[in-house]
């Protein structure tokens, strides 16, 4: 008790205390700053800049997004958000002829459609199952892959050829190695609740009605002005360029030193990427449970941005942008067709492809480097659109060495060391891309509901 109540002291001394800290300065943790806005917190992020992986870059008339590329309205927390920080006049929904998506069979795009998937992707097995809306014996196995689910409700056609590109093109993931129950809770839960998918999501409560349509959308400055606008409202609260040196906790109070400084709080909150905060908590949380963090598996991933003359493109369709059936082929796992969705992305006379590579099945590609990954893109974008010349065609990229957390065994092995520790720890919250959804939608709801806990 001395040697506890010496530490207290040392930690205290000149220290500025205030209820709430939050790590991470990202869109979770600008969201929650936006939802305790009327609390005593503060917010400390280590770059020189907010918004975490949501990188919108503004060059040579063209606007970028080397992240998260558009905003899912799909739940009442992210429209509310959305009026709440009265974004509704630069609000930009997808255009409706950008509605139709496409799988790559090949260099051959196949447009999604009950008619193309039954004859031209799908096998009689895929049908059969639908007649039997989706009833069958449930898996003995309670950590089940997201492909074995998918095989054993709509068979194997279906997990092959829709599931694993949509797993690899969405989440740069592997069917085989993420769990159904972490990585696509609600699909399981209704498997648990009325074992037919179709009748599940037929009985689902639906959400209230909203003034905001669901869809696709983006802002008119791209995802950071929704950054941008969360931190002017709380900027007296977050400071970048702060870099938290060491944490440790006497009773119920936890103590920062941040930038050579002290703070206290009675409330912690952890928003960073695993890889960031083993560092952060590794003086106060035990070694399982850093093992774990470090554990987490964000694969590699290539953002291209392909910008190709209109005049020379021979695929006349509009859409979404397609997934990319496995191919020994293409080094491409999807492409978004950027500027069908938003026309003001690209240049004048420009359209704007947004192509990802890499990702867990592929992180080997890495190794050929960007130059010669730019070439094969170019190459199966000129054959899969119809390029006329290939000379015209402009590419740039970002890499991300640590893209998206995989919900995997190891991210499952986290989440149980993460119960124990919560239990250990009062007011600890990892508020988190790996904890609760990888999603900007799932980012945002999950900073509500903690939020309530914190006010």
């Amino acid at each position: 008790m001395i040697l506890r109540t010496k530490v207290k002291n040392i930690m205290n001394k000149d220290a500025k205390h205030v209820k709430t800290i939050i790590i991470g300065a990202g869109i979770t943790g600008l969201c929650l700053s936006h939802y305790i806005k009327d609390s005593d917190f503060l917010v400390f992020e280590s770059k020189g800049e907010v918004g975490g992986k949501i990188k919108t870059e503004k060059r040579d008339g063209c606007l970028f997004e080397n992240g998260p590329n558009s905003l899912m309205l799909r739940n009442n927390d992210v429209k509310d958000l959305i009026v709440d920080l009265q974004l509704l006049d630069s609000l930009q929904m997808a255009e409706k002829s950008s509605a139709s998506r496409y799988l790559a069979k090949g260099s051959e795009l196949v447009k999604i459609t009950p008619g193309n998937l039954a004859t031209k992707i799908l096998d009689f097995a895929f049908l059969r199952r639908l007649l039997t809306l989706t009833y069958t014996s449930k898996s003995s196995n309670p950590n089940e892959c997201v492909y074995d689910f998918f095989e054993r409700k709509l068979g194997k056609s279906f997990a092959d050829y829709v599931i694993t590109p949509f797993v690899s093109g969405i989440y740069a993931g592997d069917p085989k190695k993420l769990l159904i129950k972490s990585a696509f809770k609600s699909l399981a839960k209704l498997e648990e609740d009325h074992n037919s998918l179709i009748v599940g999501a037929i009985k689902s409560k639906k959400s209230e009605p909203h003034k905001l349509k669901s869809g696709i959308a983006s802002f008119k400055h791209g995802l950071m002005e929704l950054c941008e606008k969360l931190f002017e409202q709380s900027k007296d609260n977050i400071h970048c360029d702060h870099t938290v040196q060491a944490i440790s906790k006497v009773d119920k109070i936890y103590h920062l030193t941040v930038n050579d400084e002290n703070f206290s709080c009675d409330n912690l909150v952890i928003t960073t990427p695993a890889y960031n905060a083993k560092d952060i908590c590794k003086d106060f949380l035990p070694h399982s449970f850093l093992e774990s963090l470090s554990n987490i598996n964000y694969p590699w991933l290539m953002v291209a941005q392909v910008l190709i003359p209109k005049s020379e493109i021979g695929f006349a369709d509009k859409g979404f942008g397609f997934l990319q059936i496995p191919d020994s082929k293409s080094k491409v796992l999807g492409c978004l067709f950027s500027t069908h969705m938003f026309p003001q992305r690209a240049k004048e006379g420009f359209e704007l492809f947004t192509c990802f590579v890499g990702g867990t099945k592929n992180a080997h590609l890495k190794d050929l480097g960007n130059r010669e990954l730019h070439n094969q893109i170019v190459a199966y974008l000129t054959e899969v659109l119809s390029v006329k010349d290939a000379s015209k065609i402009e590419i740039d990229s970002v890499s991300w060495e640590k893209a998206i957390p995989q919900y995997d065994k190891d991210q499952l092995a986290f989440s149980l060391e993460l119960e124990k520790v919560t239990e250990c720890h009062d007011n600890l919250h990892f508020c988190t891309n790996y904890v609760g959804g990888v999603s900007l939608p799932d980012c945002i709801s999950n900073a509500k509901i903690l939020a309530k806990q914190l006010v």
